[in-house]
């Protein structure tokens, strides 16, 4: 008897050590999308701080295509979300797993109609998730509100970066600083074109007065 229980023990010990990695993942990344409510929470929930997991977040999402990089869309979403000031209020996100959309007569969840029009979620096999056709509009969302480079900017911050200071964000501090360097670029280059180029050019016409009464002090 003693031997049998060493047994057991020695077997579970081997299939505790020897168990594919994938398998314990594959638990741990189990997301519930049994309703809006659930597969809404599952997105924003797992991209906070204190629960960062992008991979359970990209749950959330429907692809239309394998190539598609789904922790990195469920990311931009939320960054999507934070850039148009949209705050989602979950007492109002419907918790009914047969739910429909009024408008449509569709099994589809509009997240905010008037912000984004096109973000919506639609019940699938594998419960609800945000559509493909809202899944494949999330990169051009992304770079028409993160403009000049600083979506650039946002991959080069740590991930975890929806903490707020002074009301900020830290992407939008980074971004502000972005611009504010860009600008006073600009102006170096714009300064030094007027003055070696076009001033010269007036000079050289005669018209050096208008050069030195209108135009250096604009500059």
């Amino acid at each position: 008897m003693r031997i049998r229980s060493i047994f057991i023990f020695f077997s579970l010990f081997l299939g505790f050590v020897f168990i594919p990695e994938h398998s314990f993942s594959q638990i741990k990344q189990y997301s519930d999308l049994t309703t809006p409510f659930k597969s809404i929470e599952n997105h924003l929930e797992n991209l906070q701080d204190e629960s960062f997991n992008p991979k359970k977040a990209a749950n959330s999402l429907q692809l239309s295509s394998p190539k598609q990089d789904a922790q990195d869309l469920a990311i931009k979403l939320k960054q999507v979300l934070d850039g148009k000031g949209i705050y989602v209020d979950m007492d109002l996100v419907p918790t009914d797993p047969n739910y429909i959309d009024s408008v449509t007569n569709e099994k589809r969840f509009y997240i905010s109609r008037e912000g984004i029009p096109g973000l919506y979620l639609v019940k699938t096999s594998r419960g609800w998730k945000y559509s493909k056709e809202s899944v494949n509009k999330i990169d051009d969302w992304h770079s028409g509100i993160y403009s000049y480079g600083t979506d650039k900017l946002l991959k080069w911050l740590p991930q975890k970066q929806y903490g707020r200071y002074l009301g900020l964000y830290l992407w939008q501090y980074a971004g502000m600083f972005f611009i504010i360097f860009l600008s006073l670029f600009l102006h170096k280059i714009f300064t030094w074109l007027i003055d070696k180029i076009f001033v010269t050019v007036l000079h050289k016409a005669g018209y050096g007065h208008l050069a030195t009464k209108y135009v250096l002090p604009a500059v």
